[in-house]
């Protein structure tokens, strides 16, 4: 059985939650300070930190922290987590992070999560008309 995602609205705006953070962002200073934030709990911190490594295309560890803020139930670290769910093929739990972060009101992972069930009737009707 799949969990159940805990959901908390995040503030639009606050964040970037692709690529790295704003130009002239000081991401050394920043980082120790996320980090510290982070391993006392701030979600927020943990998302920060996902964005810092996603900006060094260090994937992986920006997984990490993207995960650790979506258990938590952070919309937007639920967004990225499905993603990249989504582009390593592992559709089922792609799936469940994009619908905690559409129950959250992510407007993106609501697309997603249709343009996934279009294509998957365009193929079941393909599939019948043969």
């Amino acid at each position: 059985m799949v969990p159940p995602c805990r959901v908390r609205r995040t503030p639009r705006g606050r964040q970037r939650a692709r690529g790295a953070p704003p130009p002239g962002t000081d991401h050394t200073g920043a980082e120790p300070w996320f980090s510290k934030a982070a391993e006392a709990g701030s979600v927020d911190a943990a998302f920060n930190l996902g964005i810092l490594h996603a900006g060094r295309d260090e994937d992986r560890t920006a997984l990490g922290w993207y995960e650790r803020a979506a258990a938590a139930g952070h919309t937007d670290a639920a967004l990225q987590v499905g993603i990249a769910l989504l582009r390593d093929g592992e559709d089922q739990e792609a799936e469940r992070h994009l619908r905690c972060a559409a129950g959250g009101g992510s407007a993106e992972a609501a697309f997603r999560l249709a343009e996934r069930a279009g294509r998957a009737a365009a193929a079941a009707r393909a599939t019948g008309a043969r």
